[in-house]
C-alpha cells in the first residue's frame, strides 16, 4: 500500500529486434520507454543527429481507415452485439492476423474511392442545379440559348432590377431608340427576365438606356430552347444521381468488413505507437539504445524479456538529478481511489506517503452520508455491479465502476442508519395513498429530525480527517528523521486539541496540555528563522488556529448536502401521495417517485461526487500531500474495439 519504487532501464538491443522487444514490453505492460529528447542520457541537439525516422505506413493506414469508418458508419450501422456485452476477444497473432488487415485496408480503400467520386458527383449536381435555377425563369422562352443575329439587327437576353419600370422604359426607347423592341419573359421579387432586338442604327443610344436601368446580360451557355436545356441538365443529373447511389450500394457492400476495420484500428493504432517511439530512439548501424523506467518489482520479468531478446541491460535506481514516474500499488480496495488521485495530480517520487489507502475510509463514508438513503445505495451499488461484471471495462472506467460501487455499499449502510428509503417513500405512500400511516424507523437518528446531530457528526467527520492528515505529516517527517518538525508541526496541536478536550470534560489536566502545546509553539514555531523572526513564526503557527476552523467548518457540507437530498426526496414523495387512494393513487405515486427520484439520484451523486472530492483535495491532501510527480506512461496494450488476451 505504497508509492511504487522505481528502477532506470538502460537497453540496447540488435536493430533486427528492436520491434519484436517493443512488443514483447508492451505485453509486461510495465516499463516507460523514452525517447532520446525525454531522456536525461543524451544531450537534444546529439540525440536528435543520432535518430532515424521509421514508417510502416501505420499512420497513414489509420488516416484512410479511420476516414472510411466515418463513411461506411452513415449508411451501415455497427453489426450488433449482445445487450451490454463485452468487446471481442483476441490473442495478439489473431490482432495482428494479415488477411483481416488486408481485407480491412482494401474495403477502407474502396470505400474512400466511392466517397471521392460521390463527392465529386454532389459538387456536379450542385452545379447543374445552380444553372438550372438560372433558366427556370427562361423556360417559357422559344429562342435557343445559342442564338444571335449577325447583321443589322442585334439579339440581348439579360435581367432588370424587380423594380425598373417596364412601361417608362418602353417609352424611353420608343423615343431615343425607336429601331428597338423589348419583351419581358417572366419575372420575381427581384428580377425581370428581358430580351432585346435591337438595329445597328440605334444600338448605341438602346444600351445607353438599357444599362442606366440595371440591364445585365445573361450568361451565354446550353443548346437549344431553355427548357431543351433544362430537361438535358436534369436527365444528366438524374444519370449522375443514379451513379451515386450504385456508389452508395457498393459502400453498403463493405459493410461484412466493419469489425475487419475496428480490428484494423486496434493493431495500425499501436503499430503506428511503435514507429513514434522507435523514430525517436537513439540508434546505430546495427543497435538501437532503449532508456526508460519501471517498477521495481517488474525487474526480473523485464529481464527475462531482454535476456530472450539478446539485449545488453542494465537497472539501476534513480540518481540525483533524474525524474521517476510516479505509481501508486494498492489492494483490491484502495486501488480504484487512484483515480481520484490522477485527477488531482501524482505525488511526487519519493514522498513517502500513497493518499488512497488514506483517503478510502473517508470517501466512502462522506459519499454515503451525503447520500443518507439505503434504496439509492442499492441502486449504485447494483448498477455498478452489472456494469463491471457485464462491460468488463478497464482503465479509468473500471475504477470509477468500482469506486461508485464501493460507495453504493457505504450508502446502504448510512440510509440504514439515518432511516433513508427513498426519503420517507414508506409512511408517504402508506397515509397518502393507503390511509394508515406506517414508519421505518432510523436505527441511529433521522437528520430530518434532528439536523444539529448531523452537523455535530459532519464536524466530528471532520476533525477525525484532519487530525489524520496530521498524523500522516508527521509519519513522513519521522522517517525522514525531522522529529523536532514532526513535534512542533504536529504534536503541539495534538496536545492543544487534546488539552481542550480534556478540560471540556473537566479534567484539570487539560488546561496544562494547552499551556504546553502553545508554548513549544511558542518557541519552536520559528525554528528555522533568526532573531526577532523566531517570535514571530511561533505567533504565526498559533495563529493558524483559525485555518483548523475554517476547514472544520467545510465539512458541515456533508451535513447541506445530505439534508437538500432527503428534502427533494420528500417532495417528490408527497407530489406522488396527491393522487389519494385507489388503483390511480398508487399508479401517480409509482409514476412520479419513478421520475423524481431518478432526477434526485442522479443529483445527489454528482454533489456527492464533486464535494467529497473537495474535500480530500483540500482539507486532507493540504495537510501532508507532496505534489509535483508526474504519472508512468507504461508501453502497454491499449485497444478501442477488441480485448486482447494472452495466448493459450
Amino acid at each position: 500500500m505504497a508509492l511504487v519504487e522505481m528502477k532506470r532501464l538502460r537497453a540496447v538491443a540488435l536493430q533486427s529486434r528492436r520491434r519484436s522487444l517493443l512488443r514483447q514490453l508492451r505485453r509486461e505492460g510495465c516499463v516507460e520507454v523514452e525517447t532520446a529528447q525525454e531522456s536525461t542520457d543524451f544531450g537534444q541537439e546529439n540525440a536528435l543527429e543520432r535518430t532515424t525516422e521509421e514508417n510502416t505506413g501505420a499512420g497513414e493506414y489509420l488516416t484512410v481507415i479511420g476516414q472510411a469508418m466515418e463513411v461506411l458508419s452513415k449508411y451501415v450501422p455497427p453489426p450488433s452485439r449482445p445487450l451490454l456485452a463485452g468487446k471481442p476477444q483476441l490473442t495478439e497473432s489473431q490482432l495482428y492476423d494479415e488477411k483481416v488487415l488486408d481485407k480491412a485496408l482494401a474495403a477502407a480503400r474502396q470505400i474512400n474511392k466511392a466517397a471521392e467520386e460521390m463527392n465529386r458527383l454532389l459538387g456536379e449536381i450542385g452545379r447543374l442545379e445552380g444553372t438550372v435555377t438560372q433558366l427556370k425563369p427562361w423556360k417559357s422562352l422559344d429562342v435557343p440559348l445559342e442564338y444571335h443575329m449577325d447583321g443589322a439587327v442585334e439579339y440581348l437576353r439579360g435581367v432588370l432590377p424587380g423594380a425598373a419600370d417596364l412601361k417608362e422604359l418602353e417609352e424611353e426607347l420608343a423615343e431615343k431608340a425607336p429601331a428597338c423592341q423589348m419583351e419581358q419573359v417572366s419575372s420575381d421579387n427581384e428580377q425581370r427576365y428581358v430580351t432585346f432586338l435591337i438595329h445597328q442604327s440605334c444600338k448605341e443610344q438602346a444600351m445607353a438606356i438599357i444599362k442606366q436601368r440595371g440591364f445585365a446580360q445573361a450568361p451565354q451557355e446550353g443548346e437549344g430552347t431553355p427548357a431543351q436545356y433544362i430537361g438535358a441538365l436534369e436527365k444528366q443529373m438524374a444519370q449522375m444521381e443514379q451513379q451515386r447511389q450504385d456508389l452508395i450500394g457498393k459502400i453498403k457492400e463493405c459493410g461484412d468488413a466493419y469489425r475487419a476495420m475496428e480490428q484494423a484500428l486496434d493493431a495500425y493504432s499501436m503499430e503506428a505507437e511503435e514507429d513514434q517511439l522507435l523514430s525517436g530512439l537513439v540508434r546505430t548501424k546495427n543497435t538501437v539504445v532503449i532508456t526508460g523506467w519501471l517498477p521495481k518489482k517488474a525487474q526480473e520479468r523485464v529481464e527475462k524479456v531482454l535476456e530472450r531478446e539478446g539485449c545488453a541491460y542494465s537497472m539501476e535506481d534513480p540518481q540525483e538529478g533524474e525524474a521517476p514516474p510516479t505509481a501508486m500499488e494498492n489492494g483490491p480496495l484502495a486501488e480504484p481511489f487512484n483515480a481520484i488521485t490522477e485527477m488531482y495530480g501524482m505525488p511526487r517520487y519519493g514522498s513517502l506517503i500513497d493518499p488512497n489507502p488514506l483517503m478510502v475510509p473517508f470517501y466512502i463514508t462522506f459519499f454515503a452520508f451525503i447520500m443518507g438513503d439505503a434504496v439509492y445505495g442499492i441502486l449504485i451499488a447494483l448498477g455498478c455491479f452489472l456494469g463491471l461484471k457485464l462491460l468488463k471495462p478497464k482503465g479509468t472506467m473500471r475504477q470509477m465502476l468500482t469506486l461508485f460501487f464501493y460507495c453504493g455499499l457505504g450508502t446502504i449502510v448510512a440510509g440504514v442508519l439515518m432511516g433513508g428509503w427513498l426519503g420517507d417513500a414508506v409512511p408517504a405512500f402508506t397515509e397518502g395513498v393507503l390511509g394508515k400511516r406506517v414508519e421505518l424507523p432510523a436505527l441511529w437518528f433521522n437528520p430530518m429530525e434532528e439536523p444539529m446531530k448531523m452537523l455535530i457528526f459532519s464536524l466530528a467527520l471532520g476533525g477525525i480527517q484532519i487530525l489524520t492528515g496530521m498524523a500522516a505529516s508527521a509519519w513522513r517527517q519521522i522517517r525522514q528523521k525531522d522529529y523536532l518538525g514532526a513535534l512542533c508541526d504536529t504534536g503541539t496541536w495534538y496536545m492543544i486539541f487534546a488539552g481542550i478536550g480534556l478540560a471540556v470534560l473537566g479534567i484539570g489536566v487539560g488546561q496544562w496540555l494547552i499551556i504546553a502545546g502553545v508554548v513549544l509553539m511558542l518557541l519552536l514555531g520559528g525554528r528555522d528563522k533568526k532573531g526577532f523572526g523566531r517570535i514571530t513564526g511561533g505567533l504565526g503557527k498559533l495563529y493558524g488556529i483559525t485555518g483548523f476552523v475554517s476547514d472544520l467548518l467545510s465539512y458541515s457540507r456533508i451535513m447541506a448536502l445530505g439534508l437538500s437530498g432527503a428534502v427533494v426526496g420528500s417532495v417528490v414523495n408527497k407530489m406522488g401521495a396527491m393522487g389519494g387512494g385507489g388503483l390511480i393513487g398508487v399508479l401517480l405515486f409509482v409514476v412520479v417517485a419513478i421520475i423524481g427520484h431518478t432526477f434526485n439520484i442522479a443529483i445527489s451523486v454528482l454533489g456527492a461526487y464533486v464535494h467529497t472530492s473537495r474535500l480530500q483535495y483540500i482539507e486532507f491532501f493540504g495537510r501532508f500531500y507532496e505534489d509535483g510527480g508526474r504519472m508512468m506512461h507504461p508501453l502497454k496494450i491499449k485497444t478501442k474495439y477488441v480485448d486482447v488476451v494472452k495466448e493459450d
